[in-house]
């Protein structure tokens, strides 16, 4: 049979798609998060959240899995695993790679403010580069006050440092306590959220490091006085542009946590 030109033409446009047979991509992975933690709580106690994540995908591995957990603004973090870093006020549990059908899961340690009170939830948030949504879930607890609490709030914590930082270099910050209430302030401790790129250079007396977070004890503050601590940090070799490290501090008999800030703009060495 002799082909007209139309034939022929149709012809070739179908030869492609004849040829190359059309292959679904694999279903992408699916997250499920549950996090679980007290029903009740004291104030001033700590609390475990066990964090949770299953891939309920039955052919994609789901990649770089990680949750994000706000921390309550009446709460604040006492301990976290190795595989864990802290943003602010949120903490990243990273879970690696989960085979479809398996999960895996982290502890994370809150510590509730002695005044908090009534129903507080610890909320997640999971994500994968290989799943199609993001898995959501919370936990709540329910807190109970620990009676009438002193009147005492570290109520001005204050940091110092550069303003400007060599990339690679070490800069002092200080980080300065005062309790302004009439009455002392016991077992009062600080902490030091450092930003991305930047580490402790030289460890002293006092000080503690877990992750990305320093920690000292200063014990009891007198009515109006102050105490200061010192940490020497260095920057990273390829950071640069604005790092902002954010200092708390509280008190066994106080109300509040007490949180400042400060940001040094970290440039490249000269030449």
């Amino acid at each position: 049979m002799r082909r007209t030109p139309i034939l022929a033409a149709v012809a070739l446009a179908l030869a492609p798609a004849v040829g190359q047979a059309a292959t679904a991509p694999p279903a992408p992975a699916v997250l499920q998060l549950q996090i679980t933690g007290p029903n009740r709580a004291l104030g001033g106690t700590e609390g475990a959240y066990r964090v949770q994540v299953r891939n309920t995908g039955a052919v994609t591995p789901a990649r770089d899995v990680q949750v994000s957990v706000p921390i309550p603004a009446d709460a604040f973090l006492a301990s976290r695993p190795a595989q864990t870093t802290v943003s602010g006020r949120t903490v990243i549990v990273r879970l690696g790679t989960l085979a479809p059908g398996t999960s895996r899961f982290r502890v994370i340690g809150l510590r509730w403010e002695r005044n908090a009170s009534g129903q507080r939830c610890v909320e997640g948030y999971a994500r994968s580069d290989t799943a199609a949504r993001v898995s959501t879930a919370r936990a709540c607890t329910r807190i109970t006050p620990r009676g009438t609490v002193d009147p005492v709030a570290v109520t001005r914590v204050r940091v110092d440092g550069p303003e400007r930082l060599t990339a690679g270099r070490v800069g002092q910050f200080r980080i300065t306590v005062t309790n302004t209430a009439a009455a002392a302030a016991q077992g009062t401790g600080i902490g030091l959220v450092l930003a991305p790129g930047m580490a402790v250079a030289r460890q002293s007396g006092g000080l503690a490091v877990s992750g990305d977070t320093v920690t000292w004890t200063v014990g009891r503050i007198p009515a109006g006085a102050s105490r200061r601590v010192e940490v020497s940090l260095r920057s990273g070799p390829t950071i640069r542009g604005l790092r902002c490290n954010v200092a708390y501090a509280g008190a066994a008999n106080a109300t509040r946590l007490r949180r400042s800030g400060l940001c040094t703009q970290v440039v490249p060495p000269a030449g």
